[in-house]
């Protein structure tokens, strides 16, 4: 009843989605491989938690893990557990037409939701990982900005002139010059550790966009002193 009344109205004849339950695959073999697979394929997965069956809640983790879009539905009746309660569900009445009704556009909007370009998967396992790949990210930045201090302090006493037995500025900016191409590799290089470092984590990190500033200043300082090569 929930496939062909609720989803399907919704899922085949409005996005065109091919629709079935994951254990009816007529293919040869163990049910749980097909499963698994189709679990992990799948483009959009929408899980229905009514009753709490234990197997639901398995193969719900497998999807989590694929990290694709997953879309929860449930009975209106249903005590959902503490680690799915906070996730967005849809909630029905079985014996309302009404409610179906309700749900068909309901859905339709998460729908369109995981469909846009920007959407960005979040469950208890992308969170997780996130959470890793921020930790690294910190130890990332850490080192970056060690290496940026140094080259920082490199650019600094290529370009003094203030210290005792200086040569004067002009050769001191052709000394700058003659390492152009290799303080502005290295510059290039820092620039894409952080782009990444900065879309690997979700947050927006105050070091990694004052590196960039850094970066931007040392890059004039080379292009000047190479203009006056």
């Amino acid at each position: 009843m929930v496939l062909n009344y609720l989803l399907r109205p919704i899922t085949e004849d409005r996005f065109r989605y091919r629709t079935y339950r994951a254990d009816e695959s007529a293919n040869a073999g163990m049910i749980s491989v097909d499963l698994i697979k189709s679990l992990l394929a799948a483009d959009l997965v929408i899980a229905d938690l009514s009753f709490l069956n234990p197997n639901v809640f398995y193969e719900l983790g497998l999807r989590h893990f694929s990290k694709k879009p997953t879309i929860h539905i449930a009975s209106s009746a249903t005590p959902l557990p503490f680690d799915t309660a906070h996730h967005r569900t849809i909630f029905f009445e079985l014996d309302d037409w009404d409610s179906h009704l309700r749900t068909r556009e309901k859905l339709a909007l998460q729908i369109e939701a995981v469909k846009a370009t920007d959407y960005v998967v979040t469950n208890p396992y992308t969170v997780a990982h996130a959470h890793d790949r921020m930790a690294q990210q910190d130890g990332t930045i850490e080192l970056m900005s060690g290496a940026l201090m140094t080259l920082e302090s490199k650019i600094h006493e290529l370009s003094s002139n203030e210290i005792r037995g200086r040569p004067t500025r002009a050769s001191i900016n052709a000394l700058i010059g003659n390492h152009r191409d290799e303080i502005l590799k290295i510059v290039k290089a820092m620039r894409h550790k952080i782009d990444e470092s900065a879309i690997s984590g979700l947050t927006h990190n105050p070091q990694a966009t004052d590196m960039l500033r850094r970066l931007g200043v040392i890059e004039t300082v080379v292009e000047q002193s190479s203009a006056m090569h």
